[in-house]
């Protein structure tokens, strides 16, 4: 069980280290989102049901690997400010 531990500690830490580096951070959500699903595959493999903090925890993961690859490809490229300036002219044109 010791290096599933340190997996999820690395992975922790390259989420907080993911804020200077974003493409640390989005390869460590990436890798605890796999970590969930194999011990989503544990916990079936044993038929344990349980799986209530897994549910949270997954959730968490993919949310972050979500958001680092929205980091990444969107804010990064500067594709966000493009959507922006488009946005209010969007809106008025289909409220008119």
């Amino acid at each position: 069980m010791r290096p599933l531990g340190e997996l999820l500690a690395a992975g922790a830490l390259g989420l907080l280290a993911g804020s200077a580096v974003p493409v640390l951070g989005a390869l460590a959500a990436a890798g605890l989102t796999l970590y969930f699903v194999g011990a989503y595959c544990a916990h079936m493999r044993v038929q344990d049901r349980q799986l209530g903090l897994w549910a949270v925890s997954f959730r968490l993961a993919a949310a972050a690997l979500a958001g680092g690859l929205y980091r990444l490809l969107v804010t990064g490229t500067g594709g966000h400010v493009v959507g922006m300036r488009r946005l209010p002219s969007a809106i008025h044109h289909r409220s008119g």
